[in-house]
């Protein structure tokens, strides 16, 4: 199952997920013991849902039987969207560090064409935000959760370019081919600092 697309979450109300698509990440069988009945058996889906424009959520559950799993957790992921900036649809907005628990991800944006070359559950969810140019590395643990716990952590955390201009004071560029690599402002603050109130390394 990991991996396979099982569709759009079911509507809620007059509300329909048209566009979304599903995936399974993970799908493993549990176990645990209890006193009454012994060993009880029951199937854990990690889901991860989005329509490709920026909006994603994703569920972890249990279920006693497979089937159900699957719906519940379908249904579930749709039910705790976010919303993701991408930089002109199809990167990230800078590169970021990011971790969870013993997983730490390293985080490029790349330019269009470049593709996604990455650990197959971050491929698979930049596949369902719309993100289609990136490069990733993961140092540490490659468990699945916290993988996507990570990286997800990652994604909602990146600011905005006049975020980072405003909190530098400073004008931020942007050195684009399409311009013969002449830098284009992207980020412009209320207050842009003076030569003299920038200290340089060293100083």
């Amino acid at each position: 199952m990991h991996g396979r697309s099982v569709g759009p979450p079911d509507p809620i109300g007059e509300d329909h997920f048209e566009g979304f698509d599903t995936k399974i990440l993970e799908m493993k069988t549990v176990a645990n013991m209890d006193s009454n009945y012994g060993e009880i058996r029951r199937f854990s889906v990690f889901a991860f849902t989005g329509n490709k424009e920026g909006l994603a959520g994703f569920s972890l559950g249990k279920a006693l039987d497979g089937r159900g799993a699957l719906k519940r957790k379908r249904n579930r992921a749709g039910q705790k969207l976010l919303y993701i900036e991408r930089y002109k649809e199809h990167t990230i907005l800078h590169n970021f560090y990011t971790r969870f628990g013993a997983t730490q991800i390293y985080v490029y944006k790349k330019p269009e064409g470049f593709g996604l070359d990455c650990h197959r559950a971050i491929k698979a969810i930049c596949e369902l935000i719309g993100i289609k140019d990136l490069y990733a590395k993961v140092n540490g643990s490659t468990n699945f959760q916290h993988v996507v716990k990570a990286f997800m952590l990652g994604l909602i955390r990146q600011r905005s370019h006049a975020q980072l201009s405003e909190d530098k004071a400073l004008y931020l560029v942007e050195h684009r081919e399409d311009f013969q690599n002449f830098p284009v402002v992207i980020g412009e603050p209320n207050h842009c600092r003076s030569e003299d109130e920038i200290k340089y390394e060293g100083e």
